[in-house]
């Protein structure tokens, strides 16, 4: 027992070594992205407040569009990653259209979503309530899909293309940042283990 202990301690510590540096370079990257996140929207909103400015304020706003009519044209794919003890969701912005896929829809549950046991992914779509209608009506949504700019006239001014591609980007920044988040949340609970594995080591 003797002769495996500094080995066994040797192992523990350099994964130790490992999962700390792996999490700076994390919490670096996510302070980064959180600031660009901030500028993109900044952006986003300094380009409307243009178009409001050029085309009038009443232009530009809620009276221009029918909220009950609204369609999401993206959605968030969640997938639950497991690694040993740990489980780590992972988000991804996918088309609607594309997600609609068989492979993807669990015919036991109303939503979007696939579960698999035995240490499979298990994914779920947040934001379909009834996947049938949904599938047949796709190729009519396809078809009847309206560039939400329109709303706002077939010749806007250019500041407000400028605008609806900031907060494009900012939300493709937004799943960059909850992925950061959440492997963060995973290298602590990680490195917490892996301290406890360290006492039991030194105790035996």
């Amino acid at each position: 027992m003797s002769e495996k202990k500094p080995s066994t301690m040797d192992a523990v510590n350099k994964r130790l070594d490992e999962v700390l540096v792996e999490f700076f370079e994390c919490v670096g990257e996510l302070y980064q992205e959180q600031a660009d996140l901030e500028n993109i929207m900044k952006s986003g909103f300094l380009m409307m407040s243009r178009a409001r400015y050029n085309m009038g304020a009443k232009s530009v706003g809620v009276s221009q569009y029918d909220e009950n009519n609204m369609k999401a044209s993206k959605l968030v794919l969640v997938t639950d990653k497991d690694d040993d003890d740990y489980v780590d969701k992972m988000f991804e912005l996918v088309n609607t259209n594309s997600c609609l896929d068989k492979s993807l829809i669990d015919p036991v549950s109303e939503g979007l979503r696939q579960r698999k046991s035995g240490g499979k992914d298990n994914v779920e779509t947040i934001g379909s309530e009834n996947v049938e209608q949904s599938t047949q009506n796709n190729s009519n949504n396809t078809k009847n899909y309206k560039d939400p700019i329109k709303w706002f006239g077939v010749l806007v001014p250019q500041s407000l293309r400028q605008s609806q591609a900031y907060f494009k980007q900012a939300t493709d920044s937004v799943i960059k940042v909850s992925n950061l988040k959440s492997k963060v949340i995973h290298l602590k609970a990680q490195y917490k283990t892996l301290k406890k594995e360290k006492q039991l080591v030194t105790t035996q």
